[in-house]
């Protein structure tokens, strides 16, 4: 998942400026962690493709806050956290039980943290 980060973030910015990029970007991760929260019944699931692979919803979770997918997302907010929108901080901040903006100065997410209260969102609503 983070080399797609990556390839989206570079095809971006051949297209349109780093803010838009960016913007368009932490708007994809704000919008794939909300979907994540709704497939609640699939992370406590074993799903059986057709070849008879099995996989969990939790392993998905895992990949989306892997430390070099959060520290791609920490990166674009420190140098501008405007990109993100009122309702985008208050889904992460409602995952994360804490604000991303403190003292006018942004936060860094933990990927440790955010693991956690994505699986603490899946298993308890």
């Amino acid at each position: 998942m983070p080399d797609e980060f990556d390839l989206a973030y570079e095809q971006y910015m051949a297209n349109m400026t780093s803010e838009e990029a960016q913007k368009e970007l932490l708007e994809a991760f704000v919008l794939y962690v909300l979907a994540l929260r709704k497939f609640n019944k699939i992370a406590n699931a074993h799903i059986v493709d057709s070849a008879g692979n099995i996989t969990d919803g939790r392993t998905v979770i895992i990949k989306l806050s892997a430390p070099d997918v959060v520290a791609n997302i920490n990166a674009i907010l420190e140098n501008n956290p405007s990109l993100l929108g009122s309702w985008q901080s208050v889904a992460l901040a409602d995952i994360l039980g804490r604000s991303l903006i403190e003292e006018k100065r942004f936060v860094p997410i933990d990927s440790i943290t955010f693991q956690q209260g994505l699986f603490n969102k899946i298993d308890n609503g």
